[in-house]
């Protein structure tokens, strides 16, 4: 597959309704600058129960107009793809993973968001966010490996990724500060999406 004529075809994926075991409908698609508004809201209910988030409600200070320009330029870049989950026309759940800028990094993509609205959680909207995911970048010309950062009191988390066939790679000791002596750890995990046999070193 040639990168440069399947760009938009690798960051924007056909919108495929699921049916999730309850019977209600999901659209998974390729979010697009109209859905800036809605994915805020979503990131902002996320960052307000203040258990998972790198911000707190007082430090958010992304706009709609840099939300609309983020969604542009995951749909720009060949390496990047920002999904939502939608039901009944609502935005319930997003993903997004961004490929690096370099040769040396186009190969890895970081899973830096993944969001479900507290309403529609273990129901299987985040099933259905990794597993289109990770079909996409099995497909993908380019990309070999995922990554992405949880923290380690986020359990529930770390095993839904291990379910998804990541693996912990590693780990940042104490490097969240919530208050004073309360610390966490960032766990960081990955999976190859492409394996590779390569002769030792």
């Amino acid at each position: 597959m040639n990168l440069e004529l399947s760009i938009s075809e690798m960051t924007i994926l056909e919108a495929s309704i699921q049916v999730l075991a309850d019977g209600t409908k999901v659209t998974i698609r390729s979010a697009t600058p109209k859905d800036a508004t809605a994915i805020l809201r979503l990131f902002r209910s996320i960052v307000e129960e203040g258990l998972y988030t790198l911000a707190e409600p007082a430090e958010l200070t992304t706009t709609v107009e840099d939300e609309q320009e983020a969604i542009s330029k995951d749909q720009e870049h060949p390496g990047n793809l920002c999904l939502v989950a939608e039901v009944n026309s609502e935005i319930v759940g997003m993903i997004r993973a961004e490929s690096g800028a370099y040769r040396r990094t186009r190969h890895f993509a970081d899973i830096d968001s993944m969001w479900v609205d507290a309403r529609w959680r273990g129901r299987g909207i985040a099933n259905l966010l990794i597993t289109t995911l990770l079909n996409w970048a099995k497909q993908h010309p380019v990309l070999e490996k995922l990554g992405l950062f949880v923290f380690s009191t986020n359990i529930i988390a770390i095993k839904f990724y291990e379910k998804h066939g990541f693996v912990i790679e590693g780990r940042y000791s104490r490097d969240m500060k919530f208050g004073e002596n309360n610390y966490v750890d960032t766990v960081a995990m990955g999976q190859l999406i492409k394996p590779r046999d390569l002769p030792a070193r």
